[in-house]
């Protein structure tokens, strides 16, 4: 009879010691599943965090480009055409959403046009910081934009 205890006993022990070590078992394995989801999860946020970062740079640059070519166009250093080839390649870097925007945001008959009336557009709101000189210079480009549609001669060229 002591011996049937003592098997009773043993195999009670034997189960309880089994359901401990399954459940520190299975604690442990869903442990290290969470850390790594969450090691992975938190991964994922960095770099989403790094590529946002690298977007608001090339805005930035993209911005002060701008701002650089309008300048110049004010100034008279650069033509029409060559701020709208320069404000084409800068506008290669934004998001797809931009372009399907830009055929509304610039009227025009080519993209050409529409560039020239972004550009435009961009003298027009740095302009209206100092009044008087605006209508001057937007009387220029408006005119070298109409001389070019009328000539068939509206090509821009890249960068500078």
């Amino acid at each position: 009879m002591r011996t049937t205890a003592h098997q009773g006993l043993g195999r009670a022990t034997l189960a309880l010691a089994s359901a401990v070590l399954l459940v520190w078992l299975t604690a442990w394995v869903t442990g290290r599943a969470l850390n790594f989801a969450g090691y992975s999860l938190q991964a994922e946020e960095h770099e989403r965090v790094r590529e946002l970062e690298e977007e608001r740079v090339r805005t930035l640059r993209r911005v002060q480009a701008r701002r650089d070519v309008v300048a110049a166009v004010i100034t008279g250093r650069m033509t029409l055409p060559e701020a709208a080839g320069a404000f084409r390649e800068l506008n290669r870097g934004t998001p797809s959403s931009f372009w399907a925007a830009f055929p509304h945001t610039y009227p025009g008959d080519s993209d050409e046009e529409r560039h020239c009336r972004q550009v435009i557009g961009y003298v027009r709101t740095e302009l209206e910081e100092y009044p008087g000189g605006e209508n001057e210079v937007l009387r220029r480009l408006e005119a070298e934009l109409q001389a070019h549609l009328e000539r068939g001669t509206l090509h821009l060229p890249g960068l500078p």
